[in-house]
């Protein structure tokens, strides 16, 4: 219910679900719900698109979701920022401080655009300066034809925020129906859920009969013992 208020959202316009491995911090890996796209930021003044990944991990609501800031061509993450590890993976006071009873993913979008809006956690490389001119030809020549080079980058001490949505998303995405995919992935991973259950009580079940099995034949020999015993205390 959570995940679809926020895919109904205007700040979750840009996001779409999916089922994709999540990774822990011990090793362990799950397939879990992730909405993936973007989430607006404003910079100077202009607004633009940031690409995410926010997983709902196991155990969700009672844990977090887990974020990761996601790379377009040609973008890199900012050293050392705040609130982003060298990952991708987004820490912020709103999750560590997570309450199920009163937190919520559209509020925790909303954080997020704030604190990136505050310090951009990517930027783009500047584009290399133009080759020089080539000499000019000589007099008795036909003079030199150069196309208009208007590629010249104006570069700043600080880096550029991240490229528009539209350069790097389909325009489809917006056309997917979302509380019906929603609910596909949702039944998806019951069902693998169920498998998974049915796979572990399967093992015990097996395992019980073993050990009862085991116990049978424990008991056969006692009491094989025992009468061998009586046996030779009668002889």
């Amino acid at each position: 219910r959570d995940a679809s208020s926020l895919l109904k959202s205007s700040v979750g316009v840009h996001l779409t679900p999916g089922i994709a491995p999540l990774v822990e911090n011990n090793g362990d890996t799950s397939h879990c719900l992730v909405l993936q796209g973007t989430i607006a930021i404003v910079f100077r003044g202009q607004t633009y698109q940031l690409l995410v990944d926010i997983y709902l991990p196991p155990g969700y609501p009672i844990r977090p979701p887990v974020s990761y800031v996601r790379l377009a061509e040609n973008m890199y993450l900012k050293e050392n920022h705040p609130h982003v590890g060298s990952d991708g993976m987004v820490y912020m006071p709103y999750t560590h401080e997570w309450n199920p009873r009163t937190h919520s993913l559209i509020e925790m979008v909303v954080a997020m655009s704030s604190v990136f809006s505050a310090d951009p956690p990517v930027f783009t490389r500047s584009a290399p300066a133009p080759p020089p001119p080539p000499p000019p030809m000589p007099s008795n020549m036909a003079p030199y034809t150069a196309s208009s080079n208007s590629g010249t980058s104006n570069s700043s001490s600080q880096p550029p925020p991240p490229p528009a949505y539209s350069s790097y998303v389909s325009a489809n995405s917006s056309a997917v129906d979302s509380d019906r995919y929603l609910q596909e992935q949702i039944e998806a991973i019951m069902a693998k859920e169920a498998e998974e259950a049915n796979r572990a009580a399967e093992i015990a079940r097996k395992a019980a009969k073993e050990e009862e099995e085991r116990e049978k034949q424990t008991a056969t020999q006692k009491a094989w013992e025992e009468k061998k015993r009586e046996q030779t205390r009668e002889q």
